[in-house]
């Protein structure tokens, strides 16, 4: 099994662009919302993303491996 993370604020211009790509590679996307304003969460929820919404703050600090 692949998951794609893509950690996401306000990137509905480029979502739908990256999702279409990394879908076919992958069994799972995840996007990790920041607190986006615009479409990108509609985006993310129409290719069946799961989403996780994290409250950003000056600390924030995500790790991938």
């Amino acid at each position: 099994m692949i998951s794609t993370v893509v950690v996401t604020l306000n990137e509905g211009k480029f979502l739908k662009e990256c999702l279409s790509s990394v879908s076919k590679q992958s069994s799972e996307n995840i996007v990790v919302d920041l607190g986006s304003e615009d479409e990108t969460l509609k985006i993310a929820k129409d290719f069946g993303a799961k989403i996780i919404r994290i409250h950003r703050d000056k600390s924030l600090w995500i790790l991938m491996v």
